[in-house]
């Protein structure tokens, strides 16, 4: 890669540079080596950023159902109000499983020609990039 390369280079002349008055001999990989272990250690930094990242993600989740059960025993009246809004939307949503049921061959197709037609645009407004 030519980033490889350049940083390879830009390594080879500053370790050029600071060793020019020095009698020690430096070995002629040297460069790959330091290059490797500088990526391994981006590569460690970038691993336990992810671990991180689900650690936080594991104990929202776990935050998240502990409230919920909290509010469910805190606010009981609360709860049972929200029960009464949702299933009031369950009767729409039926409906509109039981029209998608009955018509699925037509949702199947739009979807398919509204698909082609996407992929398509994209291909023509993002081109090659």
């Amino acid at each position: 890669m030519a980033t490889d390369r350049s940083d390879k280079d830009k390594f080879d002349e500053i370790l050029g540079r600071s060793l020019r008055g020095r009698k020690a001999r430096v070995p002629e990989d040297f460069t790959v080596r330091m290059l490797e272990r500088v990526r391994e250690a981006q590569q460690r930094r970038a691993l336990a950023k992810v671990v991180m990242q689900e650690r936080i993600a594991l104990a929202v989740c776990i935050g998240a159902a502990v409230l919920s059960v909290g509010a469910a025993v805190v606010f009981p009246g609360v709860v049972s109000s929200l029960i009464e809004l949702i299933s009031g939307f369950m009767g729409p949503i039926d409906r509109a499983v039981e029209e998608l049921r009955i018509q699925w061959q037509f949702f199947a197709v739009l979807a398919g020609v509204l698909g082609f037609i996407g992929y398509h645009l994209v291909g023509v407004f993002a081109g090659d990039s």
